[in-house]
C-alpha cells in the first residue's frame, strides 16, 4: 500500500511538472499581426524618405539587392544599404516640390508567412502603369523588435 501511494505521489509529481512546463511555454514572437505591422511602418518611413528611421528597420548585418540593372550585385550591411538607398532618396526628393510623402507604395497580395518564433517572410508588389515592383522581406525578431535581414527587389513589366 505504501508502495502503490508512492507511485501515485510520484505521477501526480510527474503530471505537475509536465502541466507547469506547458503552462510556462514561452509564447511566439513572430506573429503575422505583428510583421504586417512592421511592414506598413517601414513603408510609411519609405515614403516619407526618413533615413534616420528607414535604416533602423535594417539589422546591423543585411544585405539587400536592388533591382536596378546598374546594381546587379549583393550590398552588404547597414552602412552600404544605408548608401545605395540614400542616393535614391536624394534623387526623389530632388525631383520633388514638395514634402513628406513624396511618393505612394500602396503594397497589392501583400503575404506574410510566418517561420519560426523570431523568423518571418513577407512579399507584396507595388504596381505601377508599366511595372510590378516585387518585393521580399525576411524579417528576424532581434532584441524585441523586427529588422529586416535581408531585402530582395525585383521589377517586371506589368502587362
Amino acid at each position: 500500500m505504501n508502495t502503490n501511494r508512492g507511485r501515485r505521489y510520484a505521477l501526480v509529481q510527474v503530471g505537475s511538472l509536465l502541466l507547469a512546463s506547458c503552462a510556462s511555454a514561452p509564447t511566439p514572437i513572430a506573429t503575422e499581426e505583428s510583421a504586417r505591422e512592421f511592414a506598413a511602418t517601414f513603408l510609411r518611413v519609405f515614403e516619407d524618405l526618413d533615413m534616420a528611421k528607414f535604416i533602423e528597420c535594417f539589422a546591423e548585418d543585411a544585405t539587400v539587392f536592388f533591382p536596378a540593372p546598374e546594381t546587379p550585385m549583393r550590398y552588404n550591411g547597414r552602412g552600404a544599404i544605408r548608401d545605395q538607398f540614400q542616393l535614391g532618396f536624394n534623387a526623389i526628393k530632388g525631383d520633388s516640390k514638395a514634402g513628406p510623402p513624396y511618393h505612394r507604395l500602396a503594397p497589392d497580395l501583400l503575404q506574410v508567412q510566418v517561420l519560426g518564433e523570431s523568423l518571418a517572410v513577407v512579399t507584396f508588389h507595388l504596381t505601377g502603369p508599366s511595372r510590378v515592383a516585387r518585393r521580399t522581406l525576411v524579417l528576424h525578431h532581434r532584441g524585441g523588435r523586427w529588422l529586416i535581414a535581408h531585402l530582395h527587389a525585383s521589377n517586371v513589366a506589368n502587362r
